[in-house]
């Protein structure tokens, strides 16, 4: 609530405890750096410095690594990938696709490649991961584990908008 007028104004960006200062030049950084910290003050907050990282080009932010190139996925949520093992229950399979869920947006099509997977959920039906499971499994294990990156939002370039049925 203390961030507002700058969360409002595209200056910070804040889950829970984690405070991003995206910014276009040093100057612009430093200064929402030093109106965040006088607000953080001002109602009693402490930061963990340990924890702090400054004038960073490249960084990692919610299982996402954000620099100029665009948006991937950090090498450690990468390799979760690559290990999780096969689902042979509920539980697990919920896991996965909460976790791919997460990261959806680097899969074209998910929904689509998902569908056998999510099926598996229905209470009507009985789990068995079949071949048409492992296939889906596979690929979105592929997908994701996969050097896609998504580039930063230019709201000045010509925008196309897909959606998922």
């Amino acid at each position: 609530m203390i961030l507002q007028p700058l969360i409002r104004n595209d200056k910070v960006i804040v889950y829970i405890d984690d405070i991003l200062i995206p910014s276009s030049s040093v100057k612009d950084n430093i200064d929402t750096l030093r109106q965040v910290l006088v607000n953080l003050k001002r109602y009693g907050f402490q930061l963990n410095f340990k924890k702090c990282l400054f004038l960073k080009t490249t960084i990692e932010y919610l299982g996402y690594i954000i620099s100029p190139s665009g948006i991937t996925l950090s090498p450690r949520h990468t390799e979760a990938v690559v290990n999780f093992p096969l689902p042979t229950k509920i539980l697990g399979l919920q896991r996965f696709l909460g976790f791919t869920n997460y990261f959806r947006k680097f899969v074209k099509d998910y929904a689509t490649l998902a569908k056998p997977l999510n099926m598996l959920l229905r209470k009507s039906v009985k789990f068995k991961f079949d071949d048409e499971c492992i296939q889906a499994f596979n690929t979105l294990k592929n997908r994701l584990s996969s050097s896609s990156v998504l580039k930063i939002y230019n709201p000045h370039l010509e925008t196309e908008l897909h959606t998922e049925r």
